[in-house]
Formats: structure tokens, sequence, C-alpha cells
């Protein structure tokens, strides 16, 4: 099985590790100087347990010339438009795509962009770990889950049977990998937890540390939550009160010192996801008849007019 990882961040770099140590066909698509480092170093995998370096098989886009059997798109969202036209270019109708990024909704516009005869999953993943420097990733827990499928899933015994071919080789690699019939209640549980973390480590500027202790802001993150929650409500998704309390225990086994993307990216004043994880709610809540208020607060620290 031939894998492709569009993206050689925290995520993609995870992924292509694991896959790697497990002697996988990987292909890896980065750019810039994580692709120099990449090409003449190899991939550095610091562990909770250990620090390994693998050779990898890395190009940009243009020079890529693999057919693979699954694409991980670990990418920010701003890339979507690039990623879903080289995809297009190379006609990758044979693959599993399975985009794991930050959002809700960005795996049904990616099928919208590429069109129906790719196909294209839901997909999200729970995992903690960084792109520390050029070519070497840091992961800070031992979390690596995958959670992909779509609603018909168990309907479509192509698909269902690729999926089952696909799952104990991830699993072989130590990556977690569930298929799910309820894809679009699953996404929406992972963006009603790194939404609110990703707004309250930006507006404090502040690692995961200091919401891990009782006080002002991990009662702000609990209220966070429960603003996104009520839309999930309010689009008829199966969501409860209870998830509150799965969000902060979600929060309490991150390592420490881990900083959402979002927030180095907008502490680098660099390019950040803050349109899809942030302002996204606020759109929502004004579509719904929700309000969010803690929201608009973060998002007037950052200039958003609606």
């Amino acid at each position: 099985m031939k894998f492709l990882v569009i993206g050689a961040g925290g995520i993609g770099g995870l992924l292509s590790a694991k896959l790697l140590a497990a002697h996988q066909d990987v292909d890896l698509i980065a750019h810039g100087k994580n692709l120099e480092a990449l090409s003449q170093d190899g991939l550095t995998f610091i562990s909770p347990d250990n620090t390994t370096s693998y050779e990898v098989k890395v190009s940009d886009m243009a020079l890529y010339e693999g057919e693979p059997d699954v694409i991980f798109i670990c990418v920010k969202s701003f890339s979507i438009d690039e990623v879903c036209d080289f995809i297009k270019a190379k006609q990758f109708t044979k693959a599993v795509i399975i985009p794991i990024l930050n959002g809700f909704g960005i795996s049904h516009s990616i099928q919208e962009k590429l069109g129906e005869e790719f196909t294209v999953l839901r997909g999200l993943i729970y995992a903690s770990s960084t792109l520390i420097r050029p070519g070497v990733i840091l992961q800070d827990s031992d979390l690596c889950r995958i959670i992909a499928g779509k609603d018909d899933v168990m309907d479509d015994e192509e698909l269902l049977g690729l999926l089952k071919e696909i799952q104990p080789v991830l699993n072989g690699a130590g990556i977690d990998f569930e298929i799910s019939k309820h894809t679009k209640l699953d996404s929406f549980k992972k963006f009603a937890f790194i939404s609110p973390l990703a707004a309250l480590s930006s507006y404090y500027g502040m690692d995961v540390a200091a919401i891990q202790v009782p006080g002002e802001q991990r009662e702000m993150f609990v209220d966070l939550s429960k603003e996104v929650l009520a839309i999930g409500e309010k689009m008829g998704l199966d969501v409860s009160e209870r998830r509150v309390q799965v969000n902060l225990d979600l929060l309490d086994e991150l390592a420490p010192t881990s900083i959402p993307s979002m927030s180095r990216d907008l502490a680098q004043h660099k390019h950040s996801e803050i349109d899809s994880l942030i302002f996204e709610v606020i759109r929502l809540g004004k579509k719904y008849n929700v309000p969010t208020p803690l929201y608009n607060r973060v998002a007037h620290k950052y200039n958003f007019q609606g």
C-alpha cells in the first residue's frame, strides 16, 4: 500500500514517521526550508520515548510522479485550493483521500472542489505534535487517533472494503484508525474542542498549562465550548452538555507546554487558520441564531469585521 502525505508539518510529519517506522511505502510533499531539510537530512522524529531519523522520499507538488493508494491531506485550511489543484491535475481518482485539517465542513468543501469522481472522506485526528524546526517533529504525547469515513460508508461495500484494508496497516503503525459512519458529528466534536482551545490560547497568548488549572482561563474555555456546542444543537447534531467535560478531559491529557498551531502562527505573524477556527464560529452563530459573545471578544482582538 502506497501512502502520500501532503504537508510535512506537525501532523504530516507525525504520520509519516509512524508509517516509516512500520516500513510502509510513504511519499511526502513539502516546500521551502522544510523540503530542503527533509531532502538533505531526512525526517527526525522526537517521541516521548526516543529520537529516530528516517530517510524520506520527499518532493514538492510540481515534481511528484507517484500513484498513491491513500492520500493524507495535512496542510492548513488556507492551502486547500493549491492542494485540490494538485490532486485534480494528477488525476488521483483511484486513491482514498483523507483530509486531516482543523475546521468544520472542510472535507465537504474539498469534495466539491475535486468533483464526485474523487473519493474524499471526512477525517480528523487527535494528536499533539509540532514542527520545531525544518525536518524535525516533536510529539509530546502518545495520542495518535484518526477517525475517518462517510455517513453512508457502511452501505458502500467497495469503500468499506478499502478502509478495512487500510485499518490494520495504520493500526500496525501505531495510528489508532477508526472507521465511522457519523463523520459529520465526529468532525464537529473535534471542532468543538480545538476551536475553543485555539481561541483561548491566542487571546491570552499562553500554553495549555494555564488552562489545566482552576481559574478564569479554564472557565472561559468551558464557556467557549458551550457556545460552539449550542451551534451544534441548532444544527441538529447529537451533542450534549457532557461534551464540555469531555473537552476538559481532552485538555488535561495534553502536555502542559502544548500550544495550538494557530496560536503559534498568530504570535509569529504568519498566515493562520483563524478564519476556519474562530471567525467561522461567529458566522455559524449568526446563521443558526446562536449568540457567541466570547468568540466575538476574541475575534475583535483580531479586527474581525463579520
